[in-house]
């Protein structure tokens, strides 16, 4: 059952995002029940910003699974489809500025190496980097478009791994955890940018583009109406996107009303239980915590989990050089390079201690260059017969975690020295934590299995990450087929 608490004013702090949040919920434009309120976010963090508050006084009493504490309309979500079906209306009296934005956009599509950054996520990046600079140049866009803008995109300040790489510059330190993409994507979009406008502000560009990276919820879409199949779309929502994230406190979730595609943010009044008069809400950014993406993402690692988090280790193409497979005179970067396998390590980290995630959908490959197989030599082959081979899994395995611990006890060993060079503060606050969970799984591999399967059943294993970007090195997996 859901309730409707009703619409109300929000915060009226004299800080520029809370006046958005009071402009989008005085024009009409967001439905907010009387219980909400937008404050600094109580989480100890000096970058936490705000956060969404509930007031148990102003809840009413009747039982419910739900209560509806923000609505959101479709017309004031922000995603490419929107911005598109914007573009295309007539006479509103933004022509002009339509049709500059529709021909920038072509003029960065006509070069054809900038498809391979056609996504969702990059084109909404792009868009919003241009109504910026054309609104501030005089061009007029909707005010929803502006005060969000103005006060929550350029008022957003985060650093990440990739920002800081093209502001600051990185060393060797650290570059096998960079991502090879978004830097392209980056300096692509810098390089584009001040071709097309002079005197631009450089620093637009990077405030935008993180600002849409860390504050893009995935909202899924019906694929037909009345289908149970659907789409996500990477949309930025105003208001919910205060909402702050935590996996293990989450006691809220978004969603979407079927009927007129308004996006809802709903509490769970049964993960509320015990939080007091007054508590802070909390949503999952997304379902899986991959430490080394939220870095990169949002600027920080998300709080140590009562359930599963996971670490994607990236393997040194410096030290892969250096390591000869067992069953093969190349070296394992040569032979990763060859099958055009990103060599990582997914690492599972369950209370408190630090496994290989062998259930992982990448694991096989990261096993290759140690499985003695002869005969073919494309990689689906060789996987095909390693997955029917117990023998030849076991036999890999061992090989591996003999490689593994050298690896571990070398970084142990001259990782503090490395980090002691130049390196930008994001890869920094990666490269340690790194040190610190091998520090872990080191202890692992000496005191008992490192391998999750040893500890965990598969069946009882539900979670799946997705693969991270390659770093620079790797880079050309993402540029050709």
């Amino acid at each position: 059952m859901h309730r409707r608490c009703g619409r109300i004013a929000g915060s009226s702090e004299t800080v520029e995002m809370t006046e958005a949040a009071d402009w989008y919920i005085r024009h009409g434009q967001v439905t907010v029940a009387p219980c909400v309120s937008i404050e600094r976010s109580q989480i100890k963090s000096p970058d936490s910003g705000y956060g969404v508050f509930v007031d148990v006084e102003k809840l009413q009493e009747e039982e419910c699974e739900a209560v509806e504490l923000l609505r959101i309309p479709y017309a004031n979500v922000i995603s490419v489809k929107t911005l598109m079906e914007w573009l295309s209306t007539k006479n509103d009296g933004f022509e002009a500025s339509k049709d500059l934005i529709k021909t920038y956009l072509s003029l960065f599509l006509q070069e054809k190496t900038n498809h391979q950054f056609v996504t969702e996520t990059n084109m909404l990046i792009l868009y919003l980097v241009l109504m910026t600079i054309l609104s501030d140049r005089g061009y007029g866009f909707p005010s929803k478009f502006v005060i969000y803008l103005r006060n929550v995109i350029l008022k957003t300040q985060l650093s990440t791994p990739v920002l800081e790489v093209l502001t600051q510059g990185a060393g060797n330190a650290g570059a096998h955890y960079r991502n090879g993409p978004q830097e392209m994507f980056l300096s692509t979009l810098l390089q584009f940018i001040s071709g097309a406008f002079m005197g631009y502000t450089k620093t637009t560009v990077l405030r935008t583009y993180a600002a849409v990276l860390s504050r893009c919820l995935e909202i899924p879409h019906e694929v037909s109406r009345g289908s149970d199949d659907y789409t996500v779309s990477s949309s930025l929502v105003p208001i919910l996107d205060f909402t702050n994230h935590s996996c293990e406190h989450r006691n809220a979730y978004f969603d979407v009303d079927r009927e007129s595609n308004d996006v809802l943010l709903m509490l769970d009044v049964a993960a509320c239980t015990g939080l007091g008069d007054r508590f802070e809400v909390f949503i999952s950014y997304c379902p899986v915590e991959e430490l080394v993406h939220f870095k990169h993402t949002y600027g920080f690692f998300p709080r140590a989990s009562c359930g599963i988090q996971f670490w994607h280790m990236f393997l040194s193409d410096t030290w892969l050089k250096e390591e000869r497979a067992p069953h093969d005179s190349s070296d394992l970067f040569q032979l990763y390079s060859d099958m055009r396998v990103l060599p990582y390590i997914e690492l599972a980290l369950v209370s408190g201690q630090v496994y290989v995630n062998d259930y992982s959908g990448s694991f096989l490959e990261l096993l290759l260059p140690f499985a003695k197989i002869e005969g073919p030599s494309d990689k689906e082959s060789k996987i095909a017969i390693l997955k029917g081979d117990g023998k030849f899994i076991a036999e890999a395995k061992t090989d591996f975690l003999a490689f593994l611990a050298r690896y571990l006890d070398k970084l142990l060993e001259t990782g503090p020295k490395l980090h002691a060079g130049p390196v930008c503060p994001s890869l920094r606050d990666i490269l340690l934590r790194e040190l610190e969970l091998s520090k872990r799984l080191r202890n692992t591999l000496q005191h008992g299995s490192a391998f999750l399967s040893s500890h965990m059943a598969e069946s009882s294993f539900a979670h799946s990450c997705p693969p991270p970007a390659p770093s620079p090195a790797y880079a050309y997996m993402y540029t050709s087929s």
